[in-house]
């Protein structure tokens, strides 16, 4: 009866800071380079794949799966660099390995952003798969062909703190994940 539970979409970066600073308890974060595990539990919740986000208009939505080389003369809408270095090294990486430097038309803070500005054809982005459960008018969603890596989300909190709301929260969250990874996988039709 006593806990205030606020839900609130950050940067990993930002939700480490509150972690530090004890302004917040718990966070979902994509595991990164950026910060020193060392001084945070954590705990495993998914691995998301990489989706293509595109206009739903796009010559490339009419294939089942996209070939990251297609992508090769397409704008981008990607997170600034210095906001998660490591996701944008990442998103670099994936297209370098297939041939091409991303032209980068347009950067985003969030990822509700660059979807909508994907959404509105002002380029294409690869995204956690996880995101594409958001129906959006104009933006559809494609696998990409071919192995690569995925994207680690935890459940992150200060060392020391044991209280058991952190652990009854994280039971829950958990547990509600493995259902939902259950019906995206049984509901998923390209």
């Amino acid at each position: 009866p006593d806990v205030r539970l606020e839900l609130t979409e950050l940067a990993t970066l930002r939700a480490i800071h509150l972690l530090r600073t004890e302004r917040m308890d718990l966070a979902f974060i994509r595991r990164t380079s950026e910060w020193d595990a060392g001084e945070f539990m954590v705990q495993p919740f998914l691995c998301d794949k990489h989706m293509l986000a595109l206009p739903s208009n796009h010559h490339l939505a009419r294939l089942a799966e996209v070939e990251v080389e297609l992508l090769k003369n397409e704008p981008f809408v990607l997170f600034p660099r210095e906001q998660l270095p490591s996701w944008y090294d990442l998103i670099m990486s994936i297209c370098l390995e297939a041939g091409f430097t991303p032209n980068v038309v347009q950067e985003a803070r969030t990822s509700f952003t660059i979807r909508g500005l994907v959404a509105a054809g002002m380029g294409v982005s690869i995204m956690p798969q996880a995101v594409e459960w958001e129906e959006r008018a104009g933006l559809t969603y494609r696998p990409l062909k071919g192995v690569l890596p995925r994207s680690p989300v935890v459940g992150v909190w200060k060392k020391g703190d044991n209280s058991p709301l952190i652990w009854n929260m994280l039971d829950h969250v958990i547990t509600a994940g493995e259902d939902w990874e259950e019906q995206r996988q049984a509901s998923y039709q390209p």
